[in-house]
């Protein structure tokens, strides 16, 4: 009785039922269920590792009424209708719902072997759009994975395929430990259609000839990852693959460990291939091969640069901005250092990219400042791009075994050319162990007081007073900066950000505040 009131007042008939949707408004209930379920993939990854809960969705609305299914199936692509085969009963259902597209997945991360369901859901070879698997470890298998990918796979758009040299399952056979290199005949001619291939820690060393063959002429994303020093291909063969990519938009090119004397050095050539559509660029290894690299190569609208080096580079990074028109101006940086590396994003103030130039170097060592003074070094080579900088932040992370010998490695001058390159900063944060930063500021009085960040006038930093060695160096050190620059006509504002469980009216809190003021009562 109350339900059909409340429908009266709402003007809603009480025998209203879904039913009487029409089928248009149920594509669209339908296809809000398929973005919401894989927007959230993510947080869901633990409980639907493989491959997520759409495919689980889509099956139980499909099992509701007939009604349902029929507006389902009647608009496959529009709700993007695949079979996920991630085990022996999803292979059942191949015969049981129409024919979708396949998408193949190992029932377990690190599986090197080829089962049963994977092996059948592959004979379907019109019908297989993305395939996930591992390079089998034994060499029958690995010979029969090789045979069944020889194909054709007409409608095959994703591709990806991973090994390593290690065999996760205990029990393992002994020869699981090897690597199997992929051979000159892969995918040759298989995928025509393919989009998006990718390779991690497997041994491809031919892989630039099957890119150049034209073979894959709507290829958009290429990730190249761990290659194994039994892979090793040369920034030479690297670039005549590419030329063929004419639809590339992303690349990933990363190594597991590198030796130099593999690299040859050749003068660049009188002309630079062209990658009209590369947008995306990471790369992992050696200063020298991506030089060797990028002298062959132009990408007039790449906008994210992403490297990581494995140990410092003799590099002037305005060359990697060269190779794009989009890659200039930039207004904000983000210092990263921790115990393994030093981290910097450089980004603008506006744009789409938020951070399109990311340099990480590697390093040897658990100490922050000998991170920093690899960082430095580098941005010492790259002022001029520098230059336009003016929001900064530096977060450092000490390791934890540290903590208690910080003050041997603290009060380090060199912190100092940390901040040396960033002329034009105006704005600065400081987060993670600020010690490190804070404390050699002290060094910064009568003439040298601009000797560094001349242009700063407001510092952010969370309030560190109430520990030992906050009460040591954050205080009188940042009291000191601020006084010296507000005497030389510079004067700072300092920002102390509140920690949740921080008194906000401490005695050192409210001397800074003093500070800011002009007032030292």
């Amino acid at each position: 009785m109350g339900e059909a009131v409340m429908a009266r007042k709402c003007h809603i008939s009480p025998h209203v039922t879904i039913n009487t949707l029409p089928d248009e408004v149920l594509l669209i209930i339908f296809a809000f269920c398929r973005v919401v379920t894989l927007k959230c993939q993510d947080e869901l990854f633990l409980e639907y590792p493989w491959p997520g809960p759409w495919p689980l969705i889509w099956h139980e609305l499909a099992e509701v009424c007939q009604r349902w299914r029929y507006v389902m199936f009647s608009s496959p692509l529009r709700l993007d209708l695949r079979i996920y085969c991630i085990n022996d009963t999803s292979v059942k259902l191949l015969d049981v719902w129409p024919p979708f597209p396949i998408e193949v997945f190992p029932d377990r991360p690190h599986r090197y072997d080829l089962g049963e369901y994977i092996v059948t859901a592959l004979e379907h070879r019109d019908r297989i759009c993305q395939v996930h698997i591992g390079v089998p470890h034994s060499q029958p298998e690995f010979e029969r994975f090789t045979t069944i990918m020889q194909g054709p796979f007409p409608a095959l758009t994703s591709l990806d395929i991973w090994s390593e040299s290690e065999p996760q399952d205990e029990g393992a056979p002994v020869d699981g430990t090897l690597l199997r290199q992929l051979p000159d005949t892969f995918l040759v001619g298989s995928a025509p259609h393919l989009q998006s291939l990718t390779l991690t820690g497997v041994p491809f060393p031919t892989l630039p000839q099957l890119l150049s063959s034209l073979t894959f002429k709507d290829l958009s994303d290429l990730w190249v990852q761990s290659i194994p020093e039994l892979g090793y291909i040369s920034p030479d063969a690297m670039a005549t693959g590419l030329s063929a990519l004419t639809r590339l938009t992303t690349l990933s090119i990363g190594f597991q460990e590198f030796h130099l004397d593999r690299i040859t050095r050749y003068p660049p050539p009188f002309t630079r291939l062209i990658l009209p559509a590369l947008t995306t660029f990471y790369f992992r290894g050696v200063n020298e091969y991506l030089e060797a690299l990028l002298a062959q190569i132009d990408a007039p609208q790449l906008e994210t640069f992403s490297i990581t080096f494995f140990s410092e580079p003799i590099l002037d990074i305005r060359e990697l901005v060269y190779h794009s028109q989009t890659l200039w101006s930039f207004s904000r940086a983000n210092v990263t250092i921790s115990e393994h590396y030093a981290d910097i994003r450089l980004g603008l103030l506006k744009g789409t990219v938020k951070y399109p130039l990311d340099l990480k170097i590697h390093g040897e060592g658990e100490r922050p400042d000998w991170h920093a003074s690899s960082l430095a070094q580098v941005l010492s080579r790259s002022l001029s791009l520098l230059s336009g900088i003016t929001e900064l932040a530096i977060a450092i992370h000490s390791p934890y075994k540290l903590q208690e010998h910080l003050e041997v490695f603290m009060d380090n001058a060199e912190w100092l050319d940390l901040f040396r390159p960033f002329t034009a900063v105006r704005t600065l944060r400081l987060t993670g162990d600020q010690s490190f930063l804070v404390s050699p500021l002290r060094w910064l009085t009568g003439e040298r007081v601009t000797e560094v960040l001349p242009a700063l006038q407001d510092i952010y930093f969370y309030k560190d007073y109430e520990s030992k060695l906050g009460a040591k160096y954050m205080q009188p050190c940042m009291e000191l900066f601020i006084a010296a620059r507000r005497h030389s006509g510079h004067p700072v504002r300092v920002h102390p950000l509140e920690l949740p469980s921080y008194r906000s009216r401490s005695p050192a809190a409210l001397r800074i505040r003093r500070l800011n003021h002009g007032s030292s009562t």
